[in-house]
C-alpha cells in the first residue's frame, strides 16, 4: 500500500487539517520552527497531536514513518500559505519582476544532494525564498519518499521551468 498525501486521501486531509490548526497554535508552530533535531520535534505536544491523528492511518510496515512525519511537521510549520505549484517549479520561478530562479541552479543541485536525514533542514532555509508559500501535499510526499525518484522528479520539474544557461 502506497502512502499518499493528497486532498483526497484520509492521510492528506489529516495532515492538512493539522497544518491549518497551526494558525491558531502560535506556540506549537513556534516550537516546531525552533526545532533543530527530530527528537525535539517528536517530544513536542504539537507534533504528538499530529502523530495521534495519523497513526491509525499509516501501516506499521514502514518502521521509520514517525521520523519522516516529524520532518514533514517541521517543514510545514514554516509554511504560512498554501500553493498548488510543485515545489521544484516554485524554486525555478523568478520573483515578480525578476528573471532569475528563486533558487539558483547550484543551490538547487546542492539541495538534491541532501540525504533524507538532513533535507528537512535545507527546506526550512529555502521556504523564505518562496515567501513561505508551498504545496503542502507535494512537500509531505517529497519528504516522506525523499530519494532518487523524488530527486529526479524535482530535477525534471525545476529544469523544465528554469531558464538554464
Amino acid at each position: 500500500m502506497k502512502i499518499e498525501f493528497s486532498a483526497e486521501s484520509e492521510l492528506g486531509k489529516a495532515v492538512q487539517a493539522w497544518w491549518l490548526s497551526l494558525e491558531s497554535d502560535n506556540g506549537g508552530r513556534a516550537e516546531l520552527r525552533r526545532a533543530k533535531t527530530l527528537t525535539t520535534v517528536i517530544v513536542s505536544p504539537c507534533f504528538q497531536r499530529l502523530y495521534g491523528q495519523v497513526r491509525p492511518l499509516l501501516s506499521s510496515d514502514r518502521g521509520d514513518w514517525p521520523s519522516r512525519l516529524a520532518m514533514i511537521a517541521v517543514v510545514l510549520a514554516h509554511v504560512k500559505q498554501a500553493d498548488n505549484t510543485e515545489i521544484a517549479m516554485q524554486l525555478a520561478s523568478p520573483k515578480a519582476g525578476g528573471s532569475k530562479a528563486r533558487l539558483s541552479n547550484l543551490r538547487f543541485r546542492r539541495l538534491l544532494q541532501r540525504s533524507r536525514d538532513d533535507v528537512w533542514l535545507a527546506l526550512v532555509r529555502v521556504l523564505p525564498m518562496l515567501d513561505r508559500k508551498a504545496n503542502v501535499f507535494d512537500l509531505a510526499n517529497s519528504l516522506f519518499y525523499w530519494g532518487d525518484k523524488v530527486k529526479q522528479r524535482w530535477a525534471y520539474a525545476y529544469f523544465a521551468k528554469a531558464s538554464v544557461k
